[in-house]
């Protein structure tokens, strides 16, 4: 019996939202007239309109929205879930915003408002959004608040605005535009550089100089959460990395929309200099994918630079860009599949470099197609691509492109570029990216004066592997560093085989340095050397070696071999599993020593 009586009740419920729906259809939308009509608007939605003034003209704006919570006679007006605003996108400025202090409520989260506007020559855009103020605001919305209109999503159907031309204005003073995206965007005289509008999950950034002292405005829309930035940028000075402006929650000020939103315009002075812009958003709420009601500039979200304002309009910024700038000293560009190179060079006295390097990385950090910078005196690797410094390259969401500053003292180095069996130049896998080209790195220095000379050492050549004999080094080993480096195989990468030919003109006393894996059972990452007929002179071998850190399969030889004159090559080889880059969490003390190194030791 009690079953026929819910079912009874569902019946009656099922029928009134029947006929609502048919006496909806039957009566018709009647849609308004007007310049701009916004209706059947639906939760979660962000409804954009343009219209372009070429002289002074006035309107009439009727909009219906929402309040989040019921109104309550007795209490201030809520705060709108749904509503719409209008923006002059050159001065990124609201002319008009339906807000609590403008509606008259007509039931319980239903609300009106009607005004007359006058608005000058320029480009407006309007909005309507529906997301509410957070995204659990939507969540209490279902089939029975909507039956009763007691919940501000139920409201949906109601939703509108109208813009007309008031009185006897010009209808031709006003064309509704349909503008891209990035027409939205910050624009016009005194515009460096923008990254708006952005969406989730990118990272952008600019480099630009300043010449003389003035002073540089920022104007970022970002997401600052409770625990961390979000969304969030800033600018840093490129060599030491300190940041002279950043967008936090100290500095910002309500953007509108969710109470996270956030929004800065600032001036920053600025000393002559070389600077970097970095702005990045999260996987969530941004530009196109918003969780919740958006800034009230929705398309300025990322960070835009101006110059020309306040006290320090004469400010000399510009961009710079190391590819229409300067020479590359060194190129490594156009690297196919499976490719190892190296370049090593000398620097006379310290100077400024910069590192433009395009490869494949993963979001998950794993370096496919990598560069990376050495100082060949110490063995300590400077620089190296990673996914946290980088940004897109264009194409697929691997391919990606870091510039990196660098300063050197006087010394010897190495850069290398290394990459894996698929996707590189000339045999993609993917879309490519955007300079295809420029697969590789390059490196540029900075100053009129040059004071780095490419070393006339042999480039490092493949060779096919050659089962090694054993043998065994002496002791008293010195220092590495106390000889001449004359063959430097370090941060060998899996699945690698490396050769790189020596050439002794006299007995020698040779410093090998060795880090590979074996075990009691086999060899997996090893070094050797062979004479000139494919004979091994040397190797590693469980027996000569000893146990680096914990894992007493990472075995490491640090000892001295001496050789007669006469050609040879040094040679490094890895298996498919744990070797520099890969190590999982097993990585040596020091993962950039895998591989091998020889020194040619002073004459005794």
């Amino acid at each position: 019996m009690r079953n026929r009586k819910i079912v009874k009740i569902q019946l009656i419920a099922l029928a009134i939202l029947t006929a609502l729906v048919v006496g909806r259809v039957w009566i018709g939308s009647g849609e308004p007239d007007g310049l701009v009509v916004m209706t059947d608007l639906d939760e979660a939605e962000l409804r954009r309109a343009t219209v372009k003034l070429n002289a002074i003209s006035a309107f009439t704006v009727e909009a219906t929205g929402s309040l989040e919570e019921k109104f309550d006679p007795d209490g201030p007006i809520p705060a709108l879930a749904a509503y719409p605003w209008i923006l002059n996108r050159d001065t990124r400025e609201v002319v008009w915003q339906m807000s609590p202090a403008n509606v008259q409520v007509e039931r319980t989260t239903l609300v009106h408002s009607a005004t007359t506007l006058t608005l000058p020559a320029g480009t407006y855009d309007i909005f309507f959004t529906t997301y509410g103020n957070s995204r659990e605001s939507r969540k209490k919305g279902n089939v029975i608040t909507s039956l009763f209109k007691t919940h501000w999503t139920s409201d949906s159907d109601s939703w509108q605005l109208i813009m007309r031309l008031a009185g006897d204005a010009d209808a031709a003073s006003a064309v509704v535009s349909s503008d891209h995206q990035e027409d939205l965007a910050p624009r016009g005289e005194g515009i460096l550089w923008t990254s708006a509008p952005m969406p989730n999950y990118l990272k952008k950034q600019y480099v630009f100089t300043v010449d003389q002292p003035g002073t540089i405005r920022t104007y970022a829309l970002g997401e600052i959460c409770e625990r961390e930035e979000c969304d969030y940028g800033w600018v840093e000075e490129v060599f030491s990395g300190t940041r002279v402006w950043e967008l936090t929650g100290l500095n910002s000020t309500a953007a509108g929309g969710m109470a996270t939103n956030r929004m800065s315009n600032q001036d920053v002075e600025l000393p002559p200099g070389m600077y970097r812009a970095v702005f990045r958003t999260d996987r969530r709420h941004a530009w196109g994918k918003w969780i919740a009601n958006p800034p009230l500039d929705p398309a300025g979200w990322g960070m835009t630079l101006q110059t020309g304002v306040g006290e320090g309009a004469t400010i000399g910024a510009r961009t710079f860009d190391p590819w229409t700038d300067l020479t590359p000293v060194i190129r490594i560009s156009h690297v196919g599949n499976d490719e190892r190179r190296q370049v090593q060079f000398e620097v006379s006295t310290p100077t400024d470099v910069v590192l433009a390097a395009v490869g494949e990385i993963t979001g998950s950090g794993s370096l496919y197609d990598c560069a990376w910078l050495r100082n060949d005196k110490t063995g300590e690797q400077i620089w190296e691509m990673s996914y946290a410094n980088s940004f897109s390259a264009g194409g697929a969401s691997k391919n990606r492109q870091e510039v990196a500053f660098i300063k050197l003292p006087a010394g010897l180095y190495s850069v290398f570029y290394e990459t894996d069996d698929s996707h590189a130049f000339d045999s993609w896998n993917s879309p490519k990216p955007t300079h295809p080209d420029r697969w590789g790195v390059a490196l540029f220095e900075l100053g009129d004066a040059p004071t780095i000379r490419l070393s006339e050492r042999a480039a490092p050549v493949v060779a096919p592997r050659v089962p090694p004999a054993p043998a065994s080094p002496p002791a008293d080993v010195p220092p590495l560093g106390t000889g001449e480096v004359i063959a430097d195989a370090r941060g060998i990468r899996s699945e690698s085989d490396v050769a790189l030919p020596i050439s002794l003109t006299s007995p020698a006393r040779l410093h090998v340095v060795a880090l590979g894996e074996i075990s009691m059972i086999g060899r997996y990452d090893y070094a050797w050397i062979e004479n000139r007929d494919g004979a091994t002179v040397w190797e590693m071998s469980y027996e000569n070696t000893v146990p680096e850190q914990s894992n007493d399969a990472y075995r490491k030889f640090d000892g001295i071999i001496e050789l007669p004159s006469g050609s040879y090559v040094v040679r490094f080889t890895t298996d498919f599993s744990r070797a520099y880059g890969d190590f999982g969490n097993e990585a040596p003390a020091e993962p950039e020593a895998w591989g091998v190194v020889v020194e040619r030791l002073p004459a005794e």
